[in-house]
């Protein structure tokens, strides 16, 4: 365990872990060992408790040397974002932060991301963020605040030092405009919502999903190069793109699949012509967008 050599590899192991967030048991895990023995015949894996009791020490080490780094910019104004969220019964807050180098180069850093026990109320939310800013030592030099446009985001602004200006997140943003201008309109809604119930079925049907490739197939396409349906996240819109996208794509398979009278009953939807053009549009105007956040 003194070897230099064996406490680098277990640091990377530990560094991959997290960085991928892999639960510590990946390292009993057959495939892992064998790899691990393929690289280094003489390194022995440790168990997943040795990787848990480095954690803490990675932690403090991972913390100083972020204290450092920002010390030694010592920015003169910062920007910090944050977000909040519910998972597994549990929520969360993480804040990041945001300035120029004196090199003139962006940074970007994570100074926290924990367990939020308490409801998220705007005046909760403001406390945690002003204890966690003066924790770091920028509550003087912090300018912008972006958040999401949540109404508790917003209230939180009442609460916080005057000098932290509030700036509404651009995706957010655009995700409420495109769901209120575009996707929310009744015929765009019931569309989406048919392209979504196929989809959920191809999920849940291996015949559905095989038959969509053997149509392909049919028309002579290797399989390889064979498309799926690809199921979208309500609250993305951006997946809402990809799978219109993909039903576009895929426009002679689908429209020959709900010719089929079994298929058509186990489905239980139609796709009309206006439907297709419509989709078709939809697709036409979303792109833009799309291609304008992957700059």
């Amino acid at each position: 365990m003194n070897d230099p050599r064996a406490k680098s590899k277990h640091k990377g192991i530990l560094t991959m872990i997290v960085t991928d967030l892999k639960p510590f048991s990946i390292v009993n895990d057959p495939g892992f060992l064998n790899y691990s023995k393929l690289l280094d015949p003489r390194f022995a894996v440790g168990s997943d408790m040795f990787y848990r009791r480095l954690l803490d020490k990675a932690f403090i080490l991972g913390k100083e040397k972020v204290q450092k780094k920002f010390d030694e910019a010592d920015p003169s104004a910062v920007s910090i974002q944050l977000d909040g969220w519910s998972q597994h019964h549990h929520g969360y807050i993480g804040l990041c932060v945001n300035y120029i180098t004196k090199g003139w180069r962006r940074a970007r850093l994570c100074l926290a991301c924990r367990p939020f026990e308490l409801s998220h109320t705007g005046e909760n939310i403001a406390r945690w963020v002003e204890m966690e800013c003066d924790k770091w030592g920028i509550t003087e030099v912090v300018g912008v605040v972006t958040t999401d446009t949540a109404s508790n985001m917003q209230k939180m602004m009442d609460y916080l030092p005057v000098h932290f200006l509030h700036g509404g997140c651009l995706c957010h943003i655009l995700q409420l405009v495109i769901n209120d201008e575009l996707l929310g309109k009744p015929s765009i809604k019931s569309l989406v919502k048919i392209c979504r119930h196929i989809c959920t079925y191809g999920n849940q049907s291996v015949q559905l999903s095989q038959l969509v490739v053997t149509k392909q197939m049919e028309a002579g396409k290797e399989k390889r190069h064979c498309l799926l349906l690809v199921q979208d996240v309500v609250t993305r819109w951006n997946s809402t793109f990809l799978m219109l996208k993909r039903f576009v794509e895929l426009q002679p398979v689908i429209r020959a699949i709900l010719l089929d009278n079994d298929w058509q009953k186990k489905l239980d939807v139609r796709l009309t012509n206006v439907d297709w053009n419509l989709m078709e549009k939809v697709v036409k105007v979303l792109e833009v967008f799309y291609e304008a956040t992957l700059v």
